[in-house]
C-alpha cells in the first residue's frame, strides 16, 4: 500500500494528457506487475505493435539493472516502449545510452540540472531520479524508464549497497502529468534513435567525467579507474594504470574528483 506521501500521485489529472496524442498506441493499466511484463504480454497477443508503449499506475515487480527491485508507488512515470524496428540498430548499452540522453535532454529543458550517469541512471543533485532498462527477446527490444515524478524511494528502503539516494522531480518544484512527460520523452527518443548525438554530446552530459570511480563488473574484483568517456558503441571508458578499458556492463562507484588520488576500496563514497 503507498504511504501517505505518495498519495499525491492518485489524482486522475495525471493521466489526461494536456495535447493530442499522436503516432503508435499507447496502453494504460492500473497497478501492474510492470510496465515491461504488461508490454511483453501485449506483443504475445499480437496487439503491441512497433511504437506502441504502456503506462502504468504502479508496479509491484518493477526491475531496474541487474534485476533490482524499483520501487514504484502511484504517482510517478512507469514506461514500456517497443523500439520502432527502424530504430533498434542501437544495441546493448549504446541503446540505453541514447535513451538516457533523451531523457536528460527533456530534463534540461525543464530547467533541471540532470546528468547522465552510464549506462542507465538520470542523477540530479546527487540523487537518482530516471533509470533505464532494455530487454531483447529474439529481434523485438522494449525499453523501459522509471522517473520519479511525485515522489521517491525513502533511505531505508533501498538495497543495502544502493549507489547514491533516490530524489524526485517535485522536490524541484516540476509536476508534469507522466503521460505528458512520456510523449515528449518518445519524441526526443525517437530522434536520438534515428540520428545518433555525437560522442562530445553524450559524453558532455555524463555524470563522473574526468573521475575517478570505483567499478564492479559481474563477480570480477573491483578496480579503480577514472572516466575517460564512451565508444561508439556505448561502452564505458576507463582508464587504469594498466591501460584503458572498456566496459558495457557495471556498476559505477564515485570515489575522487579529476586530479585526487585513487581512494582506497571502502563501502564509502557512493556515487
Amino acid at each position: 500500500m503507498p504511504n501517505e506521501g505518495n498519495q499525491e500521485g492518485l489524482a486522475a489529472a495525471g493521466w489526461r494528457s494536456q495535447q493530442d496524442v499522436p503516432g503508435a498506441p499507447i496502453l494504460l493499466t492500473g497497478p501492474a506487475s510492470s510496465s515491461l511484463d504488461c508490454a511483453w504480454y501485449w506483443l504475445q497477443a499480437g496487439e503491441f505493435p512497433p511504437g506502441a508503449s504502456v503506462l502504468s499506475l504502479s508496479q509491484w515487480a518493477g526491475r531496474g539493472q541487474f534485476g533490482r527491485n524499483w520501487i514504484s508507488p502511484i504517482g510517478n512515470l512507469y514506461a514500456a516502449w517497443r523500439v520502432p524496428d527502424r530504430l533498434a540498430e542501437a544495441e546493448g548499452p549504446a541503446l540505453a545510452l541514447r535513451m538516457g540522453y533523451a531523457v536528460v535532454r527533456v530534463l534540461t529543458e525543464l530547467g533541471l540540472p540532470v546528468r547522465l550517469k552510464w549506462p542507465n541512471d538520470v542523477v540530479l543533485d546527487g540523487t537518482k531520479v530516471a533509470g533505464l532498462l532494455c530487454e531483447q527477446r529474439d529481434d523485438v527490444i522494449m525499453a523501459g524508464l522509471g522517473i520519479n515524478v511525485v515522489s521517491s524511494p525513502l533511505q531505508d528502503d533501498l538495497r543495502e549497497d544502493h549507489v547514491m539516494p533516490a530524489g524526485s522531480l517535485r522536490q524541484w518544484a516540476i509536476d508534469l502529468p507522466p503521460l505528458d512527460l512520456w510523449l515528449w520523452v518518445r519524441s526526443v527518443a525517437e530522434a536520438c534513435l534515428h540520428r545518433p548525438p555525437p560522442i562530445a554530446a553524450l559524453e558532455g552530459s555524463m555524470a563522473c567525467l574526468g573521475q575517478w570511480v570505483e567499478v564492479r563488473a559481474g563477480g570480477a574484483p573491483a578496480f579503480l579507474g577514472r572516466v575517460l568517456g564512451v565508444t561508439g558503441q556505448g561502452a564505458l571508458r576507463v582508464g587504469t594504470p594498466a591501460g584503458e578499458r572498456h566496459l558495457v556492463s557495471a556498476s559505477i562507484f564515485y570515489r575522487g574528483a579529476s586530479g585526487d588520488a585513487p581512494q582506497p576500496l571502502t563501502p564509502s563514497s557512493r556515487f
